[in-house]
């Protein structure tokens, strides 16, 4: 059976969540991301700069398909890429008996 596993780096700390589909792994992903940055509806000035980043918004997300979370996921990641604080990964694995 194949499991995806989000794998989270805050600090020195690592934390491991599985996943029965690739979507509830990216979903879950995003959300953590948004939560690390703090992105809300305050974190906005306008509705024109939150044009400027991902969807993060969970009801949205829910109806997207796998494919177009990935994208979502990617976009959110590449704005993580000069924090040393926080990572996080999404893996395939198999679950064994």
């Amino acid at each position: 059976m194949n499991v995806w596993i989000v794998l989270t780096r805050l600090d020195s700390e690592q934390y491991i969540t599985a996943h029965l589909t690739e979507k509830g792994a990216f979903l879950h992903a995003i959300e953590d991301v948004v939560e690390y940055l703090g992105i809300d509806e305050k974190y906005f000035a306008n509705s024109e700069d939150e044009e400027e980043y991902p969807e993060w918004h969970a009801e949205t997300l829910k109806k997207m398909k796998r494919t177009e979370l990935s994208q979502v996921y990617g976009d959110w990641c590449e704005r993580l890429w000069d924090n040393y604080e926080y990572s996080t990964t999404i893996e395939q694995t198999r679950m064994m008996p």
